[in-house]
């Protein structure tokens, strides 16, 4: 009677609803910051992009949906500037891109579209040439990169600012003042706060993602290099601590939804998070 009480429980609490209701409830959270509907609405294609790639590109076994309330009420939770977003909008179709180059050298062409995504938006911000790093090693995970892949990556990356300083739309001076102003200045809290259960929760599941079969053990770990590189590149580029935050965001959102799904009782995890998540914006 007591299992199946807690089988109810799971079901319910790893469902469609109950994520699709926590993540409306986030994107109406974010709808009350100043312009916080295009940041809510931004996140919430992330999140239905992950939903059906989880499936879609065999991440794992289980009910993938927990994710899309999670990272919504992340979201809601530590206010990421819009900046952020569109780096973990950018980093999660990078990252499938990445995922379908496995085992395939020759994919020079997405390497390329990818690297000139991260290039493009170098010229306004660090974080995206730090994101070309992180993608470049989970490519090495994924057993897809050679020397081929490193010219396209490099050419990528420089293509957007040869182009639009070449007609005269991107002053290359501006890059001084994008890279060249303070790196690490302290430990920014919020980033700190939100990746505890990013790196607890993938630590967690190491050993067992490195048990998967080969495909779907080599996209674990390039999920666990990109969850890595954004812990790195918060404290690294805490300057800039808040453009990472989504990445992180959706890194918790990741890892947490992967253990409740293959745990028998993983769904108090999920409700942990949500629970931290709502009691830290609040008082925030």
């Amino acid at each position: 009677m007591r299992s199946e009480r807690g089988s109810l429980i799971q079901s319910i609490i790893l469902g469609p609803i109950v994520s699709v209701v926590f993540a409306l409830v986030g994107l109406g959270v974010m709808a009350l910051y100043p312009g916080g509907w295009l940041d809510g609405l931004l996140s919430l294609a992330i999140a239905a992009l992950a939903v059906y790639q989880i499936k879609g590109r065999g991440l794992y076994k289980g009910p993938n949906f927990p994710f899309a309330g999670l990272f919504m009420v992340l979201q809601a939770a530590v206010r990421p500037s819009l900046t952020s977003t569109v780096l973990a909008a950018v980093a999660l179709p990078a990252m499938i891109g990445a995922m379908l180059c496995f085992q395939q050298r020759g994919q020079t062409r997405l390497i390329f579209l990818m690297m000139l995504v991260c290039g493009l938006g170098a010229l306004g911000a660090r974080c995206f040439l730090l994101l070309a790093g992180a993608l470049m090693i989970a490519l090495i995970c994924l057993r897809a990169f050679s020397m081929r892949g490193f010219v396209a990556s490099v050419l990528g990356l420089l293509t957007p600012l040869i182009i639009l300083a070449g007609f005269g739309v991107y002053d290359p001076h501006h890059l001084a003042e994008v890279y060249g102003g303070r790196w690490f200045s302290g430990f920014y809290l919020p980033a700190l706060i939100a990746a505890a259960p990013a790196a607890v929760f993938a630590l967690a599941m190491f050993l067992q993602s490195y048990g998967y079969p080969a495909k779907q053990r080599a996209r674990n770990l390039a999920m666990m290099t990109l969850t890595g590189c954004s812990l790195l590149m918060a404290i690294g580029d805490s300057a800039n601590g808040y453009d990472y935050l989504a990445l992180i965001n959706l890194s918790t959102a990741y890892w947490v939804s992967h253990f409740a799904a293959t745990r028998r009782f993983g769904w108090p995890a999920v409700l942990l998070i949500l629970i931290l998540a709502v009691v830290y914006g609040y008082y925030s």
